[in-house]
């Protein structure tokens, strides 16, 4: 079989369609998918680490809010920063243990994972400026809020803190249930207006708390209990103010952000550990086997789906005139658009990228399971590594 026809998929049995005909992407023809972004220039993180094997990166990479900089770490504790133009060295260090699946920018300062602390970094020189114990290893998306971040530690666990201050404000754990559960965190969603910060467990819990000092405000078992992967592994936050969480083992729910009160679950979506809501209300699902979903918010039915050559899908990173950016943890990622899920492009970065790429303006950041941190343009000349 052609390739092509592996990264374009039919559905998978046992997924709900909804009440209105879903659309599966089969092979098309090799005209129809052309290079859009080509690779700027690319850095190697992984050339250092001699006989390293099994190798597999878990920092997404972060760039600047000015675009200047890019911010890349290895999970042997290296961390750099580059120039987003020109991929230029800009300083390293090598001693940051392991770094966490997250880093976020706050004014002068980028602030990362360091074994179980987050460390806040001069930009400019990667000076310490405060750390603070977070008891674990960042496992999640980190989610801020004006001068405030919440940090998913691993296993069951979220620590708020205060980035001005470099002060640890609260903390809310939970029981972790007994034997394995899915890797990785969903980031904490935030209701400015109610004050509330919702959090999802690896017991199937979601979490409704205080944002000023971590009370709970309420819960609302979603996970089926007694059974592997009850965790709640995505949640987003819909243009309405509603709330959508999924539970692996349980399925999708809307809830009430007041109250947690549900509004609808559908049953059949399982398997689900990534939401992002595009602005155009469309629902991008990351399912844990393969599929990418393209949801319809108000009934919670499938638009379109599309399976990943192999492996299993990131989170997406929405790009501009409606197109998403999705990697895939052992094969190419993909470019696609967001209102019926066609495939435009795919780009191949070694041995598969398991964090989700990272999107400003017209570039695009993809980083490999290999260590390779591709740097892609829109228009841009070079299609190396890109088919």
């Amino acid at each position: 079989m052609h390739p092509l026809a592996l990264a374009l998929a039919t559905l998978l049995a046992g997924v709900d369609p909804g009440p209105t005909t879903s659309l599966a992407w089969k092979e098309l023809a090799a005209d129809e998918l052309r290079p859009r972004f080509g690779v700027q220039w690319k850095a190697d993180l992984g050339t250092f680490e001699l006989l390293a094997t099994n190798k597999e990166e878990w920092t997404r990479p972060l760039v600047t809010a000015d675009g200047a900089r890019v911010f890349v770490g290895s999970t042997k504790g290296r961390l750099e920063a580059r120039e987003v133009e020109s991929g230029r060295l800009l300083w390293k260090r090598d001693d940051m243990g392991a770094i966490g699946a997250d880093m976020v920018e706050f004014r002068r300062l980028v602030v990362v994972g360091s074994d179980s602390d987050a460390v806040a970094l001069g930009k400019v020189r990667g000076t310490e400026v405060w750390r603070v114990p977070l008891g674990s290893r960042i496992g999640g998306a980190v989610t801020t809020t004006g001068t405030v971040a919440v940090f998913p530690i691993r296993p069951n666990g979220f620590v708020a803190v205060d980035l001005e201050a470099g002060e640890r404000l609260w903390q809310v754990k939970r029981a972790t249930p007994e034997g394995l559960t899915i890797r990785g965190q969903a980031g904490a969603v935030v209701d400015a207006q109610r004050g509330l910060v919702f959090l999802g467990f690896s017991d199937g819990a979601l979490v409704a708390v205080r944002l000023n000092d971590g009370s709970t405000a309420w819960v609302a078992s979603l996970g089926k209990s007694g059974e592997f992967f009850s965790d709640v592994d995505a949640l987003a936050r819909l243009p309405d103010g509603d709330l959508l969480a999924a539970s692996y083992n349980s399925g999708l729910y809307r809830m009430d952000p007041s109250n947690g009160a549900i509004r609808w679950q559908r049953e059949t979506l399982t398997r689900i550990v990534g939401l992002v809501a595009t602005p155009s209300g469309r629902i991008l699902a990351s399912e844990g086997e393969g599929q990418v979903l393209g949801l319809d918010p108000a009934k919670g039915s499938v638009r379109w789906r599309y399976r990943m050559e192999k492996g299993a899908p990131s989170l997406a990173a929405l790009l501009p005139e409606g197109r998403a950016a999705i990697a895939s943890s052992r094969g190419p990622a993909v470019i696609l658009a967001t209102s019926n899920g066609r495939p435009l492009q795919l780009v191949a970065p070694g041995p598969g990228s398991s964090v989700a790429p990272r999107v400003h303006g017209r570039s695009l950041f993809i980083y490999s399971n290999g260590g390779l941190l591709l740097a892609l343009r829109e228009n841009a000349p070079s299609g190396v590594l890109v088919r």
